[in-house]
C-alpha cells in the first residue's frame, strides 16, 4: 500500500510540474482542435459541430465538454488542467500490470518504468485524446487478462467479452485510426503465435503432441482469442467510420495512393509530412537529444531483451512456471514491436510522410514496461545484488530518469528549440492584430503555433476574414509579427524568418513587434 501511495504521489507531482512549469501558459495543435471541437459540442449540442469537428472520433471532445459541464468550468480550463489525469492513469495501469504480472511489486517497478519514458507521457499531459486512448487500451488488457479467470463460468465469461467490446467501442470513438492501430498488432501476434504452433507441432515429438504443455494451451487460447477479437473489430472500426460518424471518412480523403491507404489502415497512423524533420531540429543537439531518451532506450532494450528470452525458453520447453498474463504481454509485444519496426521502415521509404515512430511508440511502451520489469528482476536476482547496492543504483538512475523525462516532456529552453509554451506579449500582440487588421495576410511564426493559441484563446465561435500564415517561404504577407520567442527560436533551429527591412514597425509592446510592408501602388491600404 505504501509503494502505491508513493506511485500515485510521484505520478501527481509529474503532473503538478506540468501545469505549474509555464504557468498552464502551453498549448499545441492537436490541443487545440480538441477543444474547439468540444466548445462546439456544448454549443451546438451535438458530438459533430457544424464548425469544427474532430475527424479521428468524437470520444475526447465529449468527455471535455461533460467534464466542462459538471464542474462549470470552461473547455479551455479543463484541458489545460488535464495533467492530473495522470493520477488516475497510474493507478489503472498498476491495477492493470498487478493482474497481468500476478505481483504488486512487479506491478509498481513496470508502472514506474512506464512513467518515466517521454515519449509516452508527453502523449498522456498533452491536451491530446491519447491520454484517454492508451488509458482504454490499458483497460482492454486487464479485461483480457482477467477474463482467464473465468473461462469456466459462462456467464462472467461472457460479461468481460462483453467489456472487452464495450472498451474497444470508446477506443474507436475516440480515434478510429489508433484502433486500427490494435487490430493489427492483434492480427500480427494471432499470425506470430500460430505460426510458432504449427512449427512446434511439426517438429514435436507425438508424445508431446498428444500431451501438450499447460502454459503453451494457455498461450494458444490466446492466439485464438486474438484473430476472434481482431475480426470483429474490424467489423466495429468499419462501421464507425462509414456510418457512425461521418467527418471519420474524410481520413480516406488525405491518402494520396494505395500504398499510403494500406499503410494507413493496418498502422492506424494519420498523414503528415516531412518525416523526422522536427527531431533533427527540435532539440539543441543530437548529444543532447540523445541524452534525454537514454532511459527510455535502456527500458526498451530491456522489454525487447525479455521477449527474446522468453522465445528461448518456449523453444526449449515452454513457460510452465510464467504467469498466465505473460503469454498475453509476449504475444501482444511480437505485435507492436513489428509495428513500430515496419512504421519506421515506412517513414524512411516515403511512403505516409510521417512520424510513425513517435505515435507508435506509446503502445510498445505499454506492453513493454511490465516485461522490462521483470527482465530487471531476473538481472537482479541473477547478480544476487544487496538491497543497499540496490539503492545506490536505482536512485540516481531514477531521478535522472526523472529529470531527463520532465525537460523532454516539457520541452524546456534548456534542450529544446520548438516550445509550447507562450507569453502576454504575445497574446496582447494578437488580440491587437485581430482588432486592427483586416482581410490582409499576416505572417505569424516559423511553425503553426502562434495560430494554435490564438485559435484557442478565441475559441469556437471565433471568426475573420485575415489569412494566417506561417512557416518558411512565405512572401507575400503584408503584416509580419515576430516576437522575441520566434526570433530566439528560429535563430537556435536555424529556420529564416521573413525579412523586414523594407517594413514599416507599426506595433511593439517590447516582447513583440509588428511590421507592415509599404503599399506598393496608390491603390493598396
Amino acid at each position: 500500500m505504501i509503494g502505491l501511495v508513493l506511485l500515485l504521489l510521484f505520478a501527481g507531482l509529474l503532473g503538478l510540474y506540468w501545469n505549474v512549469r509555464y504557468g498552464g501558459d502551453v498549448i499545441e495543435g492537436d490541443a487545440t482542435r480538441l477543444t474547439l471541437a468540444a466548445e462546439g459540442s456544448l454549443i451546438e449540442g451535438r458530438v459533430e459541430p457544424s464548425k469544427e469537428p474532430y475527424h479521428a472520433g468524437f470520444g475526447y471532445p465529449s468527455t471535455l465538454a461533460m467534464l466542462s459541464a459538471l464542474t462549470g468550468m470552461d473547455v479551455r480550463v479543463v484541458q489545460l488542467q488535464m495533467g492530473f489525469w495522470l493520477i488516475i492513469f497510474a493507478l489503472i495501469v498498476f491495477l492493470c500490470y498487478r493482474e497481468v504480472l500476478a505481483g504488486a511489486r512487479l506491478a509498481l517497478l513496470a508502472t514506474f518504468l512506464l512513467l518515466i519514458q517521454p515519449d509516452f507521457l508527453f502523449y498522456i499531459l498533452r491536451g491530446s485524446h491519447e491520454k484517454q486512448t492508451w488509458l482504454l487500451m490499458i483497460l482492454m488488457l486487464f479485461i483480457l487478462a482477467r477474463s482467464y479467470h473465468h473461462t469456466q463460468r459462462l456467464g462472467s465469461f461472457a460479461i468481460h467479452v462483453g467489456l472487452f467490446y464495450l472498451v474497444f467501442w470508446s477506443m474507436i470513438s475516440t480515434t478510429a485510426y489508433f484502433a486500427s492501430t490494435i487490430l493489427f498488432s492483434l492480427t500480427i501476434a494471432f499470425l506470430f503465435g500460430w505460426t510458432l504452433f504449427r512449427l512446434e507441432r511439426l517438429f514435436a515429438r507425438p508424445a508431446s503432441v498428444a500431451a501438450p504443455r499447460a502454459a503453451d494451451t494457455t498461450a494458444n487460447m490466446w492466439v485464438r482469442r486474438f484473430f476472434l477479437s481482431g475480426a470483429i473489430g474490424v467489423i466495429l472500426v468499419y462501421v464507425f467510420i462509414n456510418y457512425v460518424y461521418p467527418p471519420a471518412v474524410g481520413y480516406y480523403d488525405t491518402l494520396q495512393n494505395i500504398a499510403d491507404r494500406v499503410s494507413a489502415l493496418i498502422l492506424g497512423a494519420e498523414k503528415h509530412s516531412a518525416p523526422y524533420a522536427a527531431v533533427q531540429r527540435a532539440w539543441v543537439s543530437p548529444t543532447v537529444y540523445l541524452g534525454l531518451v537514454a532511459i527510455q532506450l535502456l527500458i526498451a532494450l530491456c522489454g525487447a531483451a525479455a521477449w527474446l528470452g522468453m522465445l528461448w525458453r518456449w523453444l526449449r520447453g515452454g513457460w510452465s512456471s510464467a504467469p498466465r498474463g505473460i503469454h498475453l504481454l509476449w504475444l501482444l509485444y511480437s505485435g507492436f514491436a513489428l509495428q513500430l519496426v515496419l512504421g519506421i521502415g515506412l517513414d524512411f521509404a516515403g511512403l505516409l510522410g510521417l512520424n510513425l515512430q513517435l505515435r507508435l511508440f506509446a503502445p510498445l511502451a505499454t506492453i513493454g514496461s511490465p516485461l522490462a520489469a521483470l527482465f530487471i528482476k531476473d538481472m537482479v536476482g541473477r547478480l544476487d545484488l544487496s538491497t543497499r547496492a540496490i539503492r545506490w543504483v536505482a536512485v540516481p538512475v531514477a531521478t535522472l530518469a526523472t529529470v531527463a523525462c520532465l525537460l523532454k516532456v516539457t520541452n524546456d529552453p534548456l534542450v529544446s528549440n520548438l516550445w509550447t509554451f507562450y507569453t502576454e506579449s504575445e497574446v496582447n500582440a494578437q488580440d491587437w492584430v485581430d482588432e486592427n487588421i483586416f482581410a490582409s495576410r499576416v505572417w505569424l511564426d516559423i511553425w503553426p503555433h502562434q495560430l494554435d493559441i490564438m485559435q484557442f484563446r478565441k475559441g469556437y465561435a471565433w471568426e475573420t476574414n485575415n489569412i494566417y500564415v506561417g512557416g518558411l517561404g512565405e512572401t507575400d504577407a503584408r503584416y509580419i509579427v515576430l516576437s522575441s520567442l520566434t526570433r530566439l527560436q528560429a535563430n537556435r533551429s536555424g529556420e529564416p524568418i521573413p525579412s523586414v527591412v523594407e517594413h514599416n514597425r507599426i506595433f511593439d509592446n517590447g516582447g513583440v513587434q509588428i511590421y507592415q510592408r509599404p503599399p506598393r501602388t496608390p491603390f493598396q491600404n
